[in-house]
């Protein structure tokens, strides 16, 4: 999905040492001659959050591809549904001024290593 972040990224760093970032991404889909905005949101894990936390901010123009995930929570008594986006891949789509430092890459997050290792 290709859209704007609707606010700066939100990061957190666990005690096992993982990293998450959170943001909100608005898609846009033409109907006619009108235009309808849909809010996701979405996750990004270890390497490929902190590269989110380190370029992206509110306005940032970014194609993300993962998969959805819907999960459900109880808050004090009361049950909460949550559907997010999971990125595994992001391509930031800015423009940028050779100033600012902000690649022009796809970034993706790579799955671990498998035990298969010849040596």
């Amino acid at each position: 999905m290709i859209g704007f972040i609707g606010k700066d990224p939100v990061s957190t760093t666990f005690d096992s040492g993982k990293n998450k970032t959170t943001f909100s991404l608005a898609t846009s889909e033409r109907r006619g001659e009108s235009s309808v905005t849909s809010w996701h949101n979405v996750v990004c894990w270890n390497g490929l959050a902190r590269v989110a936390t380190d370029f992206l901010k509110k306005g940032s123009h970014v194609a993300i591809t993962g998969r959805i995930s819907y999960r459900n929570y109880d808050k004090d008594g009361v049950k909460h549904y949550a559907t997010e986006i999971l990125a595994d891949r992001m391509q930031m789509l800015d423009r940028t001024s050779k100033d600012e430092g902000s690649p022009e890459a796809t970034v993706e997050e790579t799955a671990a290593p498998t035990d298969d290792i010849p040596f």
